[in-house]
């Protein structure tokens, strides 16, 4: 059992948040990109659970790493996605494209606010990197204007919550074993069928440690 994640949501509104968001990210990430120089926590890396792991919040879990650093780390569960459609999230309105799509379960902290991940070939405006083709929001209007007018060859997936740690805790957790770490691609983020994922990420994450 590890500790309820210590960082808080943002409780900006509109540009506000987001550009609250993208400061986050740009304070916690260190210099030089950890996913390309090994595996380190770093966005663009996946955490893995490891079968001793017991908070149901986090079992058999895939978590997509936005930032890491001295301040702490935050991420996204990207293979739990919940009965709710997306829709719920934006007033039920219910004629915007992809609105009938599931709403993932992001993490345990700030449960009700929302973060989408997108693929695109270029950058949106307003979006942050987080690996390549991928990009995270959590500006509504952003939000919107993607589940509107993404073409057919890019992807938008919607989170609630996200996963945070404070400084340090993330790393010992992996010291301790809680954690195996995979870079992450496009195609593993928003693959179909998220319920294989979990035990095909451990299988290849056992064999390398082997």
């Amino acid at each position: 059992m590890f500790p309820r994640p210590r960082l808080r949501p943002c409780a900006f509104p509109g540009r506000k948040r987001l550009l609250v968001l993208f400061l986050l990210l740009q304070a916690l990430l260190p210099a030089g990109s950890p996913a390309q120089d090994g595996l380190q926590p770093g966005p663009g890396v996946l955490l893995v659970a490891g079968t001793q792991i017991g908070d149901p919040r986090f079992m058999e879990s895939v978590i997509l790493l936005l930032s890491a650093g001295p301040g702490g780390s935050m991420g996204l569960i990207i293979n739990k996605p919940t009965a709710t459609k997306v829709s719920s999230g934006f007033g039920g309105i219910g004629s915007i494209s992809r609105g009938g799509n599931p709403l993932f379960y992001g993490g345990p902290v700030g449960e009700h606010e929302l973060l989408m991940l997108r693929r695109a070939d270029r950058a949106p405006s307003d979006w942050a990197a987080v690996v390549d083709r991928v990009f995270v929001t959590n500006s509504r209007m952003a939000m919107m204007d993607a589940l509107m007018t993404a073409r057919t060859d890019e992807a938008v997936r919607v989170y609630a919550g996200y996963a945070g740690w404070g400084a340090g805790q993330l790393e010992r957790e992996i010291r301790r074993g809680d954690w195996y770490l995979l870079p992450a691609d496009a195609a593993l983020i928003f693959r179909r069928d998220m319920t294989k994922l979990w035990p095909e990420l451990f299988r290849k994450s056992r064999e390398i440690v082997l």
